[in-house]
């Protein structure tokens, strides 16, 4: 199963951020049988969650706004069954997670973590998020550190995971989006207090060579821009978080982990093996 991206995230990640697969395509909408199961966190609210497969330590997956885990991460998270038990989260309004009118800030979303935590009696976990699922990462180890060993953002940790007065403002809301989608983007919070192991992996400029095909300059001005608006942003995470090895890879698309993912997976191995043993 091959995927083709048809359209990137531009930097403006809150917007950008793959909205219902409105930018990234499948080739194959097809997946292999995996372990799912259906998971109660709120009332009449059931998550999807996705297990890969391995054992030894928890790594959980969170996609990013408007995706599910098995779109976002079907062909990279398996990767790590070898020596960790691997799971995926839907959060609610999306895939086959339920899909009720309320209950989308970032800090219900988290609850939504630690609540499929719990029913599955995981502990000292590492959490993994792609774009805005780094919310949930700065919602649960902030509020509950001694439940994370250790935190994975992947092009994940802008303004919504980590505030700082750099932190672009946030991007108009479209009244024609979804309401889970704007529900979450209005349910944003600032945090600030991020204190467990982290990695934080950014493309910055994002690739953008396929909006200024033959157009140089166009190229040169979007990147300057986009270094601009989120340069900042990285610096002030690297310096807020000290527990944070902080890597950023040029020029590499949003879905960092499919434009260059024999890096980030030498970075992730690394920095899991890192971690103390449970």
């Amino acid at each position: 199963m091959k995927r083709k991206l048809l359209w990137t995230g531009t930097g403006v990640l809150i917007v950008a951020a793959l909205l219902f697969g409105f930018w990234v395509k499948i080739k194959s909408p097809s997946y292999p049988p995996v372990a799912t199961q259906f998971i109660t966190v709120d009332k009449t609210v059931k998550i999807q969650v996705v297990d890969w497969g391995g054992s030894g330590r928890a790594l959980v997956f969170i996609p990013g706004l408007g995706n599910t885990a098995r779109v976002t991460f079907d062909e990279f998270a398996p990767k790590f069954t070898r020596d960790y038990h691997v799971y995926g989260i839907t959060r609610r309004g999306f895939g086959n997670s339920s899909r009720p009118v309320s209950g989308y800030s970032a800090d219900r979303l988290g609850d939504d973590v630690l609540a499929v935590l719990d029913a599955l009696k995981l502990d000292r976990v590492v959490l993994i998020g792609h774009s805005m699922g780094g919310a949930e990462l700065s919602s649960v180890a902030t509020r509950h550190p001694e439940r994370v060993a250790g935190l994975i953002y992947l092009e994940a940790a802008y303004a919504y995971a980590f505030y700082c007065p750099a932190s672009p403002p946030p991007s108009a809301i479209d009244p024609k989006w979804p309401a889970p989608v704007k529900a979450i983007l209005e349910g944003q919070q600032h945090y600030t207090d991020i204190r467990v192991p982290t990695l934080a992996i950014y493309a910055i400029p994002n690739d953008s060579s396929w909006r200024f095909k033959n157009d140089p300059a166009g190229l040169a001005k979007a990147e300057a821009e986009e270094v601009a608006r989120n340069l900042p942003q990285m610096k002030a995470f690297e310096k807020g978080v000290p527990s944070a090895k902080v890597i950023n890879i040029p020029r590499a698309n949003h879905w960092v982990f499919w434009s260059n993912e024999a890096e980030v997976l030498r970075e992730m191995n690394a920095f899991l093996r890192s971690l103390p043993e449970q």
